[in-house]
């Protein structure tokens, strides 16, 4: 018992020293003000076990933030080509109105999963109400402007994939310029004669399965392990976003270091964790076959 208090008082000095060492503070943010268009899926990773054997379907969205105005836009999805974007649409309810509610005559929308005239994926038309195309309105302004589903093949090779907004220049028979984003409000274009629109990809990771204690990924539980939790644990104190601290466990794949350093389990990755896993890492120098169930629950 006394040896495990000892243990577990050397590994929170560590985090004090980390925290000096590593110069950790608390960071401020800026506020984006600029018209944005964000994508987002309902998972930002999957373990490469998950994807073994079947396909996995997450449900994708195209959000408009800090909105100034739309009369008009053409915008394309795309995505790294070993992930699929399909099953596109407008959401129910909008972000915006249905110009249909203006005029039906008039005006019109569409997302075409595929179009055989540009060759193209997922291509969306939007023309705000009337015929001379005022500016949208917003309907629900925490709804989505389009759903979609991003399917991840069954055997992805572990990885990180894009979904994000087309920009291309295309060539039409007619030798027009075609671009795949174009977006107007009544004052002009964006990114001509009105500030250009914020353009949010999204990422979807398929990493590694995690090893129970190995959080660096290197094949073996060491110190370097318990240091990666105390890191995490140390920019806990001092309130860095959890983005930022997943990515001292294991910067390309943080949530299978997180997995791998929450070596009890408990859902919370902590002074215990690194105590448990240097405890494991002196059983192998000792030359002990180190149990975990049995390091965690020792109790003497």
């Amino acid at each position: 018992m006394k040896r495990n208090r000892m243990l577990y008082r050397t590994v929170a000095l560590a985090a004090a020293v980390v925290l000096t060492a590593n110069g950790l503070t608390a960071s401020v943010s800026a506020e984006e003000t600029r018209m944005t268009f964000r994508l987002e899926a309902s998972r930002s990773y999957l373990f490469a076990s998950e994807v073994k054997e079947t396909d996995v379907v997450l449900q994708g969205a195209m959000y408009i933030e800090h909105y100034s105005g739309i009369n008009m836009m053409r915008l394309t999805l795309g995505s790294d080509p070993e992930i699929v974007i399909e099953n596109g649409g407008f959401s129910v309810p909008n972000f915006l109105d249905d110009p249909y509610d203006y005029d039906p005559e008039l005006t019109s929308n569409s997302y075409n999963d595929y179009s055989s005239v540009q060759d193209v994926h997922n291509l969306v038309a939007w023309y705000g109400p009337g015929m001379i195309n005022t500016n949208g309105i917003i309907d629900d302004p925490d709804a989505s402007f389009l759903t979609f589903d991003v399917r991840v093949p069954q055997n992805i090779p572990v990885g990180q994939y894009q979904l994000y907004f087309d920009q291309r220049v295309l060539k039409q028979s007619s030798g027009k310029d075609f671009p795949l984003l174009s977006v107007y409000a009544e004052e002009g274009e964006y990114g001509n004669d009105l500030p250009a629109i914020d353009l949010q990809s999204f990422t979807v990771t398929v990493e590694p399965d995690p090893v129970r204690g190995n959080v660096n990924g290197d094949g073996r539980v060491d110190v370097a392990d318990a240091m990666c939790v105390l890191r995490y644990y140390a920019a806990g104190l001092v309130g860095k976003a959890e983005k930022e601290r997943m990515e001292l466990l294991h910067k390309e794949y943080p949530h299978m270091g997180y997995a791998a350093g929450n070596v009890d389990n408990n859902t919370i990755c902590d002074l215990n964790d690194a105590t448990f896993i240097l405890r494991y890492y002196v059983a192998t120098l000792i030359g002990d076959e180190p149990n975990w169930d049995q390091i965690i629950n020792d109790k003497s």
